[in-house]
């Protein structure tokens, strides 16, 4: 690994350490005293898959509330469906991913979140714009530059949409974005817009059309 993208990666994560988020959103770092923020990691959900050397990178949309980090002590959880079924999705395209709990560290795969300060709401509470633009630029976007992933998968409407800030691209549907996959992106990366695999993502696209969904990707990987 070059210790220049190390060292790129470690500012960013101190400066969203120290970053006021937006009215709505608290920082994982003011969270009881930081207890759960104490991993040199851009948000809860790289906790799993951080990886700087990777081919990929997962993007979802926010980790949820303060209470809910509380909840799950800063991490992803095993027992969550929308892990359960990521991992079932990965071995599509033959990546084992592991359990948040037991990550399999070696995987060329990366995961981050949109949004990266946490609700101070209630978990239905609406995303507005301007978060979703703002942490597109201040933190999505440096983490794009320093691991300059090859694919791109963007879990739900939200994750789309914040890549469609930052590379300029005509907002669309989601169920269009699926079916015109993938996407080429003016740096030439590959972007894939998927559904999300939680519950709420289910009911709008069952689980076998999604798992179809991902053996498109399986076209394009490695």
């Amino acid at each position: 690994m070059m210790i220049n993208k190390e060292i790129a990666y470690t500012k960013l994560v101190d400066k969203r350490k120290s970053y006021i988020f937006p009215e709505g959103l608290l920082n994982p770092s003011k969270v009881l005293n930081g207890i759960y923020d104490e991993d040199n990691q851009i948000g809860p959900w790289s906790k799993w898959q951080g990886n700087l050397e990777v081919d990929m990178m997962l993007i979802g949309q926010d980790w949820g509330t303060v209470n809910f980090f509380i909840e799950t002590k800063g991490g992803p959880q095993d027992d969550s469906q929308t892990n359960r079924n990521l991992r079932k999705l990965f071995s599509i395209i033959d990546i084992d991913v592991g359990y948040p709990n037991n990550p399999n560290k070696y995987v060329p795969v990366f995961f981050t979140n949109v949004i990266l300060g946490l609700k101070v709401g209630a978990m239905a509470d609406s995303v507005k714009a301007s978060w979703l633009r703002n942490d597109a630029e201040t933190f999505l976007k440096p983490t794009i530059n320093i691991i300059q992933p090859k694919m791109i998968i963007t879990l739900g409407k939200k994750a789309y949409d914040a890549l469609a800030i930052i590379y300029k691209l005509k907002k669309s549907p989601l169920k269009n974005l699926v079916e015109n996959n993938p996407i080429k992106l003016p740096d030439g990366k590959l972007l894939f817009a998927v559904y999300h695999c939680g519950r709420l993502g289910i009911a709008s696209r069952n689980f076998e059309l999604q798992k179809k969904d991902w053996k498109k990707i399986n076209e394009y990987y490695p």
